[in-house]
Order: structure tokens, then C-alpha cells, then sequence
């Protein structure tokens, strides 16, 4: 059982990581320690505590089993901890928790841009950039992938582009062990539309002469065809002519009715997802032939309709991306801070925690 104020903390691996502060009475699973502070410590000083090496390596170090590696109670009772005074616990909760509520905050507005994304896109393909209070003058007409403005054209995907696969690396060869000119870009480094670059692979020079026709230009269109169905996107300039994973796809424009990043958005809207998946093979591990990409039906308004679309959808895109980028800021700064101060790294100013003094404990 626990009560409003214990510490909740997870003792199964991978969840070591996780502690809560009971809002509540209630009893939990006993995959969770209930651990009540003393009068010497401040709940949310102890809260943060699980989260820091201090405890966390210690509950790693004495996990037991193979299936479900766990830690228990007695294994943590003999760890040691650093007890500042309770005044100084309370300050460093206080300044861990405003950046928690801070980043807490950045994740609400990130959820409701992506909701606003997703009404967009569905607007968007429906009537076209048309204020929402004009929607209802647009004529429509029925396709096979919904209604769209008349004046708009429906055409297959192969009909204005060119659809042309990857090259995996050749059986027991090896990736480079350091960084080459040769970027190789697998479905694992798609990421939001674009490439995330953090783990990049490398061909070596004799590797990239065997594959060097399987390239990808930042003027195409990426799309996964196994496994993961249906993640679209385009390299950037930096990653001009990185070989391609044979598990993805490059999509080559050649009709200047098509723009590029509106042909991502096309894709990547909901209707032109459940064009891909109807089309992909269902079975263990689902794939998407060529053959098939190529006959996507996909909505072709006139060039600067689709344009606009693409820069409606970009400009939401870009707040997004500037949020995350926040989200990950503050989570390297409370990461920061969490080391730092509870190490006595960086102390507070004495008149600071001299705020905390008659906090009543909780």
C-alpha cells in the first residue's frame, strides 16, 4: 500500500529509471518499491534522488534473475546517498521541478502542434489552402482516394515520377569503422521527414564502387518498403548521393507539375498512408514493391496550390521542430543540474535556500 507523498519506484529493469510521487492512497504491484521519506529528507528531493546514478547504478548493480532482472528493497537500503540539509534538498527539488514543469510544458505544446498537423493535412487535401470558413464554397468531386477540388487532377505516382530501390551491403562485408566519404543511409536513420545523423554507417571505398548506383539525391523522395512501411522524407543537401538501404526507395521526380515537399506531405497524410499499406505484401515482414509504389494514386493540384500547401505544412513543421529542439535542451539541463547539484558541484546561494526553510516537508 502507499499513501499521498511516498516515493514509488520502479525495481524492474528497464523501467530503473522511473519514480513517482503518490498523488493518492492506493496499492501498486510489486514490481514497485513504496518508499516513504524520513523526517531528514524532502519527498521530491528523494523523488529526483532515484533518478541520479547515486541510486540508479546501485539499483542496476543488484538486479537479479534472467527473465525479469529486478532490485529489491534490501539491496538499496545499504546504498549511500547525499543528505544535504533539508532546506537545501527542498531548493534543489525546487529548481529540478521548474525545469520538469518546463519541459512537461514544451511536450503539451508539441502534442497539440502535431494535432494541428494532422487537422491541417486533412483540411488541407480535402479543400485545399482555403481560410476554414470558405471550405464549404469549394466544388468537390469523388476519387479513389476521397473527395479533393474539382479542379484538381488525380495521377499515379509512377505517371510523374520515377520509383528506384537501395543496394544492401554485399554478404559479409562490413560497414567502415570510422567516418568515409561514403554515407550509407539505413531505415533506422529516418527521422521526421529528414535523416537523423547520429548513427550514421559508412561504406569503405571498395564497398561504395560495388554500390555506387544505389545513391540517393537531396532532390528525391525517400520511402521505406520493409518492415517499417511508409516513412517518407528527403536527405539534406549535406547528404547528397549517400547510398541508399535496400529497405528503402527513392522516389525521382521528373514532371515540374510535382513539387518535391508536397509530395512528402501527400504521402505522409493519412490518405496516402492507407494508399501505401493497402499496397504492401502482408506478411511477416511486410514489403512494398517497386511495382507498386509506382501505381499510389496521389492528388496533383496546380503547382502553386501545392506549393502553398507545402509551405503551410512546413511553417508547422519548423515549430515543432523548434519545440523539440527545446524539449531536448531542457532535458540535457536537467540532466545537468541533477548531477551537479546533487553532487555539491554547484552549490545555491545561501539566501536562495534560505527561501526554503519553513516549507512545510511535502
Amino acid at each position: 500500500m502507499f499513501k499521498p507523498g511516498d516515493i514509488l519506484f520502479a525495481k524492474l529493469r528497464p523501467y530503473l529509471d522511473k519514480a513517482a510521487i503518490a498523488e493518492s492512497e492506493g496499492i501498486c504491484s510489486t514490481d514497485i518499491l513504496v518508499l516513504t521519506p524520513g523526517e531528514h529528507i524532502d519527498n521530491w528531493y528523494f523523488a529526483f534522488l532515484a533518478h541520479h546514478p547515486f541510486v540508479l547504478n546501485h539499483a542496476i548493480s543488484t538486479t537479479t534473475g534472467v527473465n525479469h532482472p529486478r532490485t529489491s528493497w534490501r539491496a538499496l537500503s545499504v546504498g549511500l546517498i547525499p543528505l544535504p540539509p533539508i532546506p537545501e534538498q527542498r531548493a534543489i527539488a525546487h529548481v529540478l521541478r521548474t525545469v520538469q514543469r518546463a519541459k512537461e510544458a514544451t511536450e503539451r505544446v508539441i502534442a497539440a502542434l502535431k494535432e494541428l498537423k494532422k487537422s491541417l493535412m486533412k483540411h488541407l487535401f480535402t479543400y485545399g489552402p482555403v481560410p476554414l470558413d470558405q471550405a464549404d464554397q469549394v466544388p468537390l468531386k469523388e476519387t479513389e482516394i476521397g473527395p479533393v477540388p474539382e479542379h484538381w487532377e488525380v495521377v499515379r505516382l509512377g505517371e510523374v515520377a520515377n520509383v528506384k530501390g537501395g543496394k544492401r551491403l554485399p554478404k559479409g562485408h562490413k560497414f567502415s569503422e570510422k567516418p568515409t566519404p561514403y554515407p550509407y543511409i539505413r531505415v533506422v536513420d529516418f527521422r521526421n521527414g529528414t535523416i537523423n545523423k547520429a548513427n550514421l554507417k559508412f561504406l569503405t571505398p571498395e564497398d561504395y564502387q560495388l554500390l555506387k548506383r544505389y545513391t540517393i539525391s537531396s532532390k528525391d523522395v525517400y520511402i521505406s518498403i520493409a518492415g517499417t512501411i511508409g516513412l517518407v522524407g528527403v536527405v539534406p543537401p549535406d547528404l547528397d548521393g549517400a547510398n541508399l538501404t535496400e529497405n528503402a526507395a527513392k522516389i525521382v521526380l521528373n514532371d515540374k507539375r510535382l513539387d518535391q515537399l508536397f509530395l512528402v506531405y501527400a504521402l505522409s497524410s493519412e490518405r496516402g498512408q492507407e494508399q501505401i499499406h493497402q499496397r504492401a505484401a502482408k506478411t511477416s515482414q511486410p514489403k512494398l514493391a517497386l511495382t507498386r509504389i509506382r501505381q499510389i494514386p496521389i492528388p496533383l493540384p496546380p503547382i502553386l496550390e501545392h506549393r502553398e500547401i507545402a509551405r503551410i505544412l512546413m511553417t508547422v513543421d519548423r515549430k515543432i521542430e523548434a519545440e523539440e529542439n527545446r524539449k531536448r535542451a531542457l532535458e540535457g539541463l536537467f540532466k545537468s543540474l541533477l548531477h551537479h547539484l546533487m553532487t555539491a558541484k554547484v552549490r545555491m546561494p545561501k539566501a536562495f535556500i534560505s527561501r526554503f526553510e519553513e516549507v512545510h516537508h511535502g
